[in-house]
């Protein structure tokens, strides 16, 4: 069923301009190139967002481990600096678990422990 602008129009208008296309092909270029530029867009989101996801797995993976104690004595001891006479400031059961962070350049490595933070031999670390 035709609406009332239709019939108003099909009578007043040629008929040539009735069944002419809606858009020209300029305007139909122009819908089909944003649509290419919407996609490309979408795609290169999608593709920084897996990019900084695998570098920041990629970098918390080699950051940070989780670690045991190997001391023969059966415990070691949480230090607050790099140094074997610094202050204890915790201690570390065998079968404890800790976030360590080991670091290539130094024998000492930074732990966390039971909301402490602070340094052990890399050589106690299992």
């Amino acid at each position: 069923m035709a609406s009332r602008s239709t019939k108003y129009w099909s009578k007043r208008l040629p008929k040539y301009w009735l069944k002419r296309p809606r858009f020209d092909l300029c305007h139909r270029l122009s819908v089909h190139a944003q649509k290419v530029r919407h996609l490309l867009i979408f795609y290169m989101r999608i593709l920084t967002f897996i990019t900084l996801l695998y570098f920041t797995v990629l970098c918390s993976l080699n950051a940070q481990k989780l670690g045991y104690i190997n001391d023969p004595d059966g415990y070691t001891n949480l230090r607050s600096e790099a140094s074997a006479k610094a202050e204890v400031i915790g201690i570390i059961v065998r079968g404890q678990e800790f976030t360590y962070y080991p670091e290539h350049n130094s024998s000492w490595w930074k732990v966390d422990f039971k909301f402490r933070t602070g340094v052990v031999h890399k050589s106690r670390i299992e």
